[in-house]
């Protein structure tokens, strides 16, 4: 009895930190999104830029860069939610593979003794 303890506070240890990285992975995801609606739309003032009487090239050099820093935002958050998303599965089966494990090591013991 005191082993099946044992094990449910391991199981238990194993989950707590998923909410964490769950919490992470859903706000990376929605900042994902922003920087990708803000990517867009600096390319739509990109193209409309030439448009406008007070044109200058700095302007141009500036939204570009901005437009880069963007770019490597979006690629960041997606990252760090697909990165973390990649970990909460993992942490998520390890549960089940242990539990397996314990259980394939206890009928072992049992047959041999």
């Amino acid at each position: 009895m005191k082993k099946n303890k044992k094990f449910l506070k391991f199981l238990i240890s194993l989950y707590q930190p998923v909410k964490l990285l769950s919490c992470v992975m859903i706000i990376s995801m929605i900042i994902s999104q922003v920087f990708d609606l803000l990517k867009n739309y600096i390319i739509k003032d990109i193209i409309d830029l030439p448009n406008n009487p007070n044109f200058q090239i700095t302007d141009l050099y500036k939204i570009s860069a901005f437009l880069i820093l963007t770019i490597l935002l979006v690629f960041t958050f997606r990252y760090i939610s697909n990165i973390i998303r990649t970990i909460t599965i993992v942490k998520k089966q390890t549960p089940h593979i242990s539990e397996s494990l314990f259980s394939n090591l206890s009928k072992k013991i049992m047959h041999s003794l």
